[in-house]
């Protein structure tokens, strides 16, 4: 496997390899699709592949390849790279890893963007912390952090509340699926509801927490979108065969997206699994930044439901809590169990050493600061909800 070289070329972060002629190539180091950084990809005879979901560009920078549109699709003619000169081998200066800030940050469109310091986001409900978090003391008081600011929350006789720094109350805080939710000023949309939890069928279990420097909106995003899966997923359940992706149906109600596809897998812990085998996914967006994911195994009986519970912690910075509810019509030991834990956490791995490598953590939310197809339509009408909800606080009416 080849690798192109991260570099940067006059202070801008840039990626470089040799194309299928013997040339040397640059390129500012950002594909125009999702902005992943092309350093972390492959060169596949002579063409720089993108590693999130396989855009494929030539030695010109032009885009020739976007898998998840099949072998009939079109690629769309902005599928094309910042192309840069290529400075004398003395000149050149490799680039260090990302290890935190966004210092370079160029101006993203005028329709906005999600980060942990996003203002908007404060007319929203948020997990905060889970349930049990409390630390063991008389005052039954906690300090969690929420777009930019760190809130005193505390529990007496009459319930919950919480204090801002500089002493305003919070709109409300209440206990909700394994979470405590805050909402800074009164809420736009309300709590996501769950009709699986607590039922004796399902099995709940947590996958450990994750928190530090990520994108809370590039988060949400990676796990909006089937077409990363055979790129990202290579050790877990990635199939060649799911390259090509159908759009999925969705429908819009409110503050709530639902969309519905079909994704060839191959689980590696899943001895019954094949190339090829279709599972049926279902989407669950309440905004703005709670994803339910459900995978059904219509064969089997077996349902999976991830609950992806997202906070803005502050710019650049996010906390993921991830919870599974498990069927299947003869149950779990506990060993299987664990073993669909385990299995979970691998895949979540995967997305998160990705997403270690961005370089800015904003999700933009103006459709023009990407290129898109529409194996992207999901992606797309949430970022328009989102839209609509930061700007106005109305979430419009279904198109």
């Amino acid at each position: 496997m080849i690798r192109p070289q991260a570099v940067v070329i006059g202070g801008e972060r840039a990626v470089m390899w040799t194309d299928a002629d013997g040339t040397v190539r640059a390129a500012r180091d950002l594909c125009p699709h999702r902005r992943a950084p092309l350093s972390a990809g492959t060169v596949v005879d002579g063409d720089l592949r993108c590693p999130y979901h396989g855009w494929t560009y030539d030695g010109s920078g032009r885009c020739t390849l976007v898998p998840a549109l099949g072998g009939d699709g079109r690629v769309p003619g902005r599928a094309q790279l910042e192309m840069l000169p290529v400075p004398p081998p003395d000149r050149l200066t490799v680039a260090r890893p990302v290890d935190g800030g966004d210092d370079r940050r160029r101006a993203l469109p005028t329709l906005g963007f999600i980060d942990g310091d996003t203002p908007g986001l404060a007319g929203f409900w948020h997990p905060v912390a889970r349930l049990g978090e409390l630390p063991p003391t008389d005052e039954d008081r906690l300090d969690v952090e929420l777009l930019g600011e760190t809130w005193r929350v505390e529990q007496d006789t009459d319930g919950w509340s919480a204090t801002s720094p500089f002493g305003m109350p919070a709109w409300g805080v209440v206990p909700h699926l394994d979470h405590l939710w805050l909402a800074p000023c009164r809420p736009v949309a309300p709590l996501p509801e769950v009709a699986e939890w607590g039922r004796a069928c399902w099995h709940h279990r947590r996958l450990p927490r994750v928190e530090g420097r990520y994108g809370v909106g590039l988060l949400l995003d990676n796990q909006l979108d089937a077409g990363h899966l055979p790129f990202v997923h290579t050790e877990t359940f990635a199939s060649p065969a799911g390259e090509s992706v159908d759009p999925p149906e969705m429908t819009r109600a409110g503050t709530t997206v639902r969309a519905s596809t079909r994704v060839p897998i191959a689980a590696r812990n899943d001895p019954r699994a094949t190339a090829g085998e279709h599972a049926l996914v279902r989407y669950e967006f309440h905004a703005p930044l709670w994803l339910r994911l459900q995978l059904d195994d219509e064969d089997a009986g077996d349902s999976t439901v991830i609950l992806f519970s997202l906070t803005p912690l502050a710019a650049g910075r996010a906390r993921m809590d991830v919870d599974l509810l498990l069927r299947h019509p003869d149950g779990f030991t506990d060993a299987q169990l664990d073993d669909r834990v385990a299995f979970e956490e691998r895949v979540i791995g995967e997305d998160l050493r990705l997403q270690r490598c961005f370089e800015d953590l904003r999700l933009p939310l103006d459709p023009a600061a990407e290129v898109h197809t529409q194996a992207d339509r999901l992606s797309l009408q949430v970022r328009q909800l989102l839209r609509e909800l930061l700007s106005t606080g109305d979430p419009g009416t279904l198109a």
